[in-house]
Parts: structure tokens; sequence; C-alpha cells
């Protein structure tokens, strides 16, 4: 039986309406243009109003290039401070390694330590140390040449030790020496002359004197510093005194410790981002302070040792807050541009997107293949839109046709796989058909119409079934139904599908003739199992995706045989004895004996389906079916 095709869903052509119809249209093309020129005259609006804050904007980038000058000045003090340190060590170790300055006549490589001073006034003093721990030591502060061993310092041997095992220069985490009072810098780099390690060479700076040096590129109203990771103090201009009291295990004071408040609130949690007044290489954030804004600006440096240092400066609000008023002041102009700009372009782009994400969401139940789901699009006023909505809602009416010929699970593998899923192959798979006992009579009683709405309820009843176990519709003849499982995916259970969806057939049928609603109804199923070839199978240009072989014939034999073995039950499955031995032990079964089967030369098997182990309380595993020799 075929089913009467869906309505169509195209709407009215170019009948009536047609042409008149699209030319009262609006074109996108149009649309988009008056949307730029009102965009375009809303920028120009804004240069005209941020013209008038010229002078904000001047402000603004002034207090830019001076925060970014004071950092860049800061870090570039630091670097101008401490890679002199690093050249003039390469420079000494170079000489001790190339044999130019012999490291057996110390007397003499104190004066050169001394001469590599005299380029680097921010040298604090310069050790050699020997890999006996005997030391050549010269200092700034005294004309003497110390010669002594650092054997027995106590002090100071950890340090040495972790010196041994250092292979290439860098800088040591900053150290308190007790015997001047300072925290020191130290700069080191082994020595190794022909290929064997002599000792190392150390070059030593005062903490205190790096912060006389950043204090003098102090802007008007700023306070410099240089942490050594976040909560220690390496330079500031409270340290340049050099009063710290600091110990061996305190070589730096804290944020807290070092008497700026200001600074002792940096990391606080209530501290404000200030992204807009930085530049790509640096931080900054905002503090409330005894209810003022204190501005933070920083960078940080990572290559004077593994510890990172951040070099920054922090302003008081009194201070900036001129420019910062001004600058929140072009911001809010700023933004309340951009709310307006935001409003018109969606008021605009609303019209135009709605019919848009309409479109979308059919387009995708389409993709899903749920075309009953899909309603058919309203006519837009804009034109292209119109011809979308009218080619899709005509797209839509088509897919209906097709999707009356095709399984769908076919088309989801197909949209899935492409055409490799419909190439002829052989597999193992289960098939089932269906047959109305009786139904010449039942049509004579009922006549063309009726005899039409009851086979498409018994169809949609049986494809119910067949889709709750994921089998596929084959074709339909007159009141019979050919299904399969096994293909177009791979099902190693096909037959224990195929058995469920006949069970189900069973019990909707019985459940009918209860209601007593119609006259009663008798169904044959026949299922068979085994090889079958499956795929596209028919003349070029008009294929049919199929199954075909014997275990095909066998089903609609079976089915047929119903007449002799079961003649009398609501639903009788009868299947071959292939497909029973694939059922697992919640399926109860009825052995029949051998019966003759047109077409087949020899007797086959035949087993009836009567149910669930679960409802009936019995269990029969395929092994130990009483199958007859």
């Amino acid at each position: 039986m075929t089913a009467d095709p869906p309505a169509t869903a195209h709407p009215p052509s170019s009948t009536g309406r047609g042409k008149g119809w699209l030319a009262g249209r609006l074109s996108l093309g149009a649309v988009f243009g008056l949307g730029l020129g009102l965009l375009m005259l809303i920028s120009v609006g804004s240069v005209l109003a941020l013209s008038f804050q010229a002078a904000v904007e001047n402000t603004t980038q002034l207090m830019r290039d001076k925060v970014d000058l004071v950092i860049q000045a800061g870090e570039e003090r630091v670097r101008s401070y401490l890679d002199p340190v690093e050249d003039t060590g390469r420079f000494l170790q170079g000489m001790m390694e190339s044999g130019s300055l012999p490291l057996n006549d110390r007397r003499r490589l104190a004066t050169m330590l001394r001469a590599g001073m005299a380029g680097a006034p921010q040298i604090y003093g310069i050790v050699m140390l020997y890999n006996d721990l005997s030391v050549v030591r010269v200092g700034r502060q005294s004309d003497q040449v110390k010669f002594e061993t650092w054997a027995n310092q106590r002090e100071i041997a950890a340090s040495i030790e972790a010196l041994k095992d250092m292979t290439s220069p860098g800088w040591l985490p900053p150290i308190w020496a007790e015997q001047f009072r300072k925290t020191l810098l130290v700069y080191h780099l082994p020595v190794t002359v022909n290929a064997r390690r002599e000792g190392t060479l150390i070059l030593v700076i005062a903490a205190s004197d790096l912060s006389k040096d950043i204090s003098e590129v102090a802007y008007r109203g700023t306070t410099p510093f240089i942490l050594y990771g976040r909560d220690r103090v390496l330079a500031h201009p409270a340290l340049e005194s050099g009063d710290y009291n600091g110990s061996t295990s305190r070589p730096l004071p804290t944020i807290s410790e070092v008497g700026d408040p200001v600074l002792a609130q940096i990391w606080s949690r209530e501290r404000r981002p200030l992204d807009f007044l930085l530049g790509a290489d640096d931080a900054g954030h905002t503090v409330l302070v005894d209810d003022t804004d204190q501005v933070f600006v920083y960078r940080m440096i990572d290559r004077y040792g593994t510890t990172p240092w951040i070099v920054g400066l922090h302003i008081s609000g009194i201070d900036g807050g001129t420019e910062l008023a001004r600058l929140i002041h072009l911001a809010i102009i700023s933004i309340a541009l951009l709310l307006f700009a935001v409003c018109t372009a969606f008021f605009i782009g609303r019209g135009m997107g709605r019919p848009l994400m309409t479109l979308a969401g059919a387009a995708e139940k389409v993709r899903g293949l749920d075309l009953g789901q899909v309603p058919p699009l309203p006519r837009s006023r804009f034109r292209e839109l119109d011809t979308a909505a009218t080619a899709f809602n005509a797209m839509v009416s088509t897919l209906r046709w097709f999707e009356l010929y095709i399984p769908k699970t076919l088309v989801h593998r197909l949209l899935r796989e492409g055409d490799a899923v419909t190439a002829p192959e052989t597999r193992e798979m289960t098939v089932m058909f269906t047959d109305i006992a009786g139904f010449t009579s039942r049509c004579a009683r009922l006549g063309a119409a009726d005899t039409t709405r009851f086979l498409d309820e018994h169809f949609k009843m049986l494809g119910a079934c067949i889709d709750a176990t994921e089998g596929t519709i084959d074709k339909y003849i007159g009141d019979s139904v050919m299904a399969f499982w096994g293909a177009p995916g791979r099902q190693p259970d096909h037959a224990r599908r195929a058995a469920r969806s006949a069970l189900l057939v069973k019990k909707m049928i019985t459940e009918q003739n209860a209601r007593g609603e119609a006259e009663p109804m008798q169904v044959r199923i026949g299922i068979s199992s085994g090889p079958v070839l499956v795929g596209n199978i028919g003349a070029p240009g008009r294929v049919n995706y199929t199954v075909v072989g014997e275990v095909v014939n066998l089903a609609q034999r079976f089915e047929q045989l119903g007449k002799l073995c079961a003649p009398d039950e609501a639903v009788g499955i009868l299947m071959t004895r292939e497909t029973a031995m694939l059922l697992g032990p919640e399926f109860v079964m009825e052995p029949l004996g051998a019966h003759e089967i047109r077409g087949i030369s020899a007797p086959m098997e035949v087993y009836k389906l009567i149910g669930k182990a679960e409802a009936s309380g019995l269990s029969m595993a395929p092994a130990s079916l009483p199958i007859p020799s």
C-alpha cells in the first residue's frame, strides 16, 4: 500500500501577488547600507564629541608616557647597574682562563682585580675563591688586599659548597654580611683552566647602593621600589642609608618592615586592575589605603637569579587624581556612545537576524530528519530572506516525499559515512515478514476508504515496534511488511532485536483484540537469520537498498507456514533453527518439529517464539533447545 503524499509546504508563488509582492520588499543590501550609514553617523558624532575631550586625551597619554618612562628608566637603571658587574666578571674570567692572568701569582691577581673594580664603581668587592677555600679578596672601602682562607668560616660554608656545584655564571640570592652589616648581591663565575676547575670568581655589590641608584630616577610624587619575589624589598628609598639591621636568615626586609605603609598594601585583596594605563610589558592595579587610591605600576625582570625581581613605583591618587578623573570622564562618554551604537545595531540586526535564526533552527531539524517538526518559514519583508524562506519550504516539502520511501536510518548513515555504506556486501542478518490473515475478506467488508485507514494504523503500529529495536523497514507488500536487522549499521544481536520486535507486535495485537474496539486481527510472522546480500541493488538510476538471498525467502515461507503451525493464535511467530540458536535465555521457544518448506528440498526445523522468560518464569538458553537430530 502507498500512503497519501503530505500536503505541500509551498507558500504562494508568483501567482497573484508574485512580482509585486517581491517588489514591495526591502533589499538586504539596502538595509545593510542604511545600517552602515547610521553607524558612520555615530562614528562621526563620536569623533566630534571626543574632539572636545582632546585635553583629557592628551593628559591621559602624558600620564601613560610618564608611567612608562619611569618604569622603563627603573628597569634600565637596574640593568645599567648590574650588567657592568657581569661584564667585568666575564672579562676577568676570560683573562684567567686564557692564562693572561696567572692564578698562582696572587699579588698580581689582586692588582688586576682592583683594576677591574675601577671600571665598575658599583662593585663593592671582588673575591677569587680557590678550590682549597683560600681566597684573594679586594674591597672598595680599604686599600688592603686580603689573603686568607674561608675553610673555618661556618657562616659562609653552605654558600661555598653550593658554589662548587655551579658550572655557569649567575646571581646568588641576597646574603647578609655580618662583617659589613650590609645586604650583598653576589655574582659568581666558575674559573676553568685547561678543562680543570680552579675556583670561583665572586663580584659583590651592596643592595643599599641599588636603592640610591633607583631613587635618582624617581619622578616627583612617585616612590620607586624593587621587590625580590612578592614580599621582600630589595631596593627602596627608605633603604638608601643602609641602616637595615638584617641577619643571615633575613637578608632583606619584608614589605611591611621597610617603613612604607603604602607598599605594605601592594597585594591587598581589594586591589583593582589598571590595564588602561599600562604598556604591553607592564602590570598594575590600584589599592585604597587610608581612603586614598594608591596606584601601583610594575614590571617583572627574571634574568638576575631564579627569583624574579619586580621593578615598579607607586603614586598617590592625590597626585594623579586629576588625570584619572579626566580619564574616567572620557571613559563614561565612550561607553555611552558605545551603548548607543550597540542598541542601534541590535535593533537593526534583530529585524534581519530573527528570520535567519528561524531558518537555522528549521535547518537543524531537517539535518536530524525530523521533518514532521519543521514548521513552514514565514515570508519576510527582506527580499533575499523571503527568497530563502520560499526555497527552504519547497525543499522541506520535497524531503517529506523522499521520507516516505527511504529508511531514515539509512539516510543518517549516508550523511555520516557517504556512499560506501550502500555498496552491496554479504552480511549476517535477520529478516522478518509479517502478514494479516484473512486480509482479502476484511477488505471486502471494510471498503476502500476504511481499508486505507486500517492499513495506515496497522503499518504505523508495526513501524513503531520495528523502530523500537532499531530495525529497518525494507518494503510494504500489500498488507505485508518486510524488515531486517544488521544493516545499514552492524548489529551483532540482530536476531534478538528481531525477536523483541516480533514479541512487541504480539503484545500490541493482543491488547488491541482484547479491547474489542474493532474486528479481531490475526497476524503471522516469519523470522529467518543467516548470510544475505545487502546494499543498493537495481538498475542504474533506479536502485533500492534491500537484502536478497535464501534467508529472505525462508522468512516469507515461515510466515506462510503460520497457517498450518499457528492457525488459531492472534500472532503466530515462527522462526528457523538458525534464528533460535542466536537467541538468549530470556526468550521462550517451542520446537514444532521438521516441516516441508516450499522451494526447499529437505524438511526444516521450525520453532515458535512464545515470549520472554521474565514474563513466564521460564528460561531456555539456545544451547538447551530440544532440537531434533
